[in-house]
């Protein structure tokens, strides 16, 4: 089952903003988050996935893993992952 992860570089996404990724486990969140970080001044080293437990409602929704970069990446329906609030 797919689970949901904020993925970030540094120590809190609000310091460069984060991803919405759908994996496995964490260690698959981070590896997608990191690849699909947009720019690539970070080392996969200093990314973090954080648990999101109130998206893993969405997961039946999808196939694959997935990754959001933008909240207007979502569906419409689906609740934004991130804003100027670390949450």
């Amino acid at each position: 089952m797919l689970k949901a992860y904020k993925v970030f570089p540094g120590e809190i996404p609000s310091d460069f903003g984060c991803l919405l990724v759908f994996a496995e486990s964490n260690s698959k969140a981070r590896s997608t988050g990191y690849k699909g970080w947009p720019g690539s001044d970070s080392e996969y080293l200093d990314f973090r996935a954080w648990r999101q437990k109130g998206f893993d409602r969405y997961s039946s929704e999808l196939d694959k893993p997935a990754c959001f970069e933008t909240n207007d990446d979502l569906p419409d329906d689906w609740e934004r992952f991130f804003d100027d609030e670390v949450y």
